[in-house]
């Protein structure tokens, strides 16, 4: 279930505040990869609407989340010195 926001519009960490509602559901669809259909990221940012948050902000947190998921994934995967080299 995707929270509703508790900050008001002009608060400065409404997008992370946005962030943190939509982090779990994001990363669970990120997870599945490729065989996640492009409808059920648009299903996710209707919910996301319903639970009250703004069509920007959900954008801006799911780019931001996907950064994140990124650094992740290669922090794993790939030793240090590389991830720098590249």
């Amino acid at each position: 279930m995707i929270s509703s926001p508790k900050l008001s519009l002009a608060h400065p960490d409404r997008i992370l505040e946005c962030e943190m509602a939509l982090r779990e559901d994001n990363f669970a669809l990120l997870d599945r990869g490729r065989s996640v259909p492009g409808e059920e990221f648009q299903a996710f940012a209707r919910r996301a609407q319903a639970a009250g948050w703004h069509p920007e902000e959900i954008a801006a947190a799911m780019i931001s989340l996907s950064e994140k998921y990124v650094d992740r994934c290669l922090a794993v995967h790939v030793e240090p010195a590389q991830v720098a080299a590249k």
